[in-house]
C-alpha cells in the first residue's frame, strides 16, 4: 500500500467516526520522505479537527503548513515537490482549523496567496470565501454579501449542484447588509432551484420570510427571480470558465 493510500485509510476512518483509529493509522504509517512526513502531519491536523481537538490541530498545522507557504513564493517555487492544488488544500485545511477557534491570520492569508497563482474560479476558491465569511460573522458589523456573490458565480461556473447555489443564495437573502429588493431576488431564486430539487422544507422556509412584513415593504418593486438558468442562450452550469 502507498503512503497516498495510507493517508486516504486513515481519513476514510476518520469520516467514519473513529478519529482515535484513523491517528493510531497515522502514527503507524512509515514516512520515507520529508514530503511524506509533511503531508501525513496535514492529514493528522485535520483528523484532529474533524474530531473537535481544533487547538491540537492548529499547532501541528501551523509546523506543517511553514515549508509549504514558503514553496509557494515565486523565489521558492521549486523548493516542494508538491502540486500547487496540493499546497492549496493543506493550507486551506490550516484556514479552515484557524476560523474554528477565531484565528483567522497567517493560514488563511497564505492560502489566499496560494489561490492567486489558480484560475479565478478554481473550485478550492469556495472554500476559503466560506472561511472568510464564517469568520467575518464571528465579528461585528460584518460585511458579506461580496463574498457571497462571488460564492455563487464560482459555483455556476464549476457546475455545482443547483441545491449549493440555493443554499448561498437563500443566505444571501437574510444577511441583515443586503437591500430588501436584492434579498427578495435572490429568495426567489433559491426557491427556483429548491423547488427542482424537491426541497419542500427549505420551500416552506422561503414562503413564510417572503410573506413577512420585512420583504413586504419592498413588494411594489419590480422583482424577478435572479436564476441564470433563465436565460436561454447561457448554460449557467458550464464547466468552462
Amino acid at each position: 500500500m502507498t503512503h497516498a493510500d495510507q493517508l486516504r485509510e486513515a481519513r476514510t476512518r476518520a469520516a467514519t467516526g473513529d478519529p482515535d483509529a484513523a491517528l493510531a493509522a497515522l502514527t503507524a504509517i512509515t514516512n520515507s520522505t520529508p514530503l511524506d512526513t509533511l503531508r501525513t502531519e496535514v492529514a493528522r491536523g485535520q483528523i484532529l479537527h474533524a474530531a473537535g481537538r481544533s487547538a491540537e490541530a492548529l499547532e501541528i498545522l501551523v509546523l506543517a503548513t511553514k515549508p509549504i507557504a514558503q514553496a509557494t513564493e515565486e523565489r521558492a517555487g521549486s523548493a516542494l515537490a508538491m502540486p500547487v492544488e496540493e499546497r492549496v488544500d493543506a493550507l486551506l485545511v490550516r484556514c479552515d482549523v484557524e476560523v474554528a477557534v477565531s484565528e483567522l491570520s497567517m493560514g488563511c492569508f497564505e492560502a489566499k496567496l496560494a489561490l492567486d497563482k489558480l484560475h479565478p474560479k478554481a473550485p478550492a476558491r469556495t472554500r476559503y470565501i466560506r472561511a472568510r465569511v464564517r469568520d467575518r460573522r464571528e465579528r461585528p458589523n460584518a460585511y458579506v454579501e461580496q463574498d457571497l456573490e462571488e460564492l455563487v458565480e464560482i459555483l455556476l461556473v464549476i457546475g455545482a449542484p443547483p441545491v449549493q447555489i440555493a443554499e448561498v443564495r437563500w443566505d444571501l437573502a437574510r444577511d441583515p447588509t443586503v437591500t430588501t429588493r436584492a434579498a427578495r431576488a435572490h429568495a426567489i431564486a433559491a426557491r427556483t432551484l429548491y423547488a427542482a430539487a424537491g426541497r419542500l422544507a427549505e420551500l416552506a422556509a422561503i414562503d413564510r420570510w417572503l410573506a413577512g412584513p420585512a420583504v413586504d415593504a419592498g413588494a411594489a418593486d419590480p422583482i424577478t427571480a435572479v436564476d441564470a438558468s433563465s436565460d436561454p442562450d447561457r448554460d449557467p452550469w458550464t464547466t468552462t470558465p
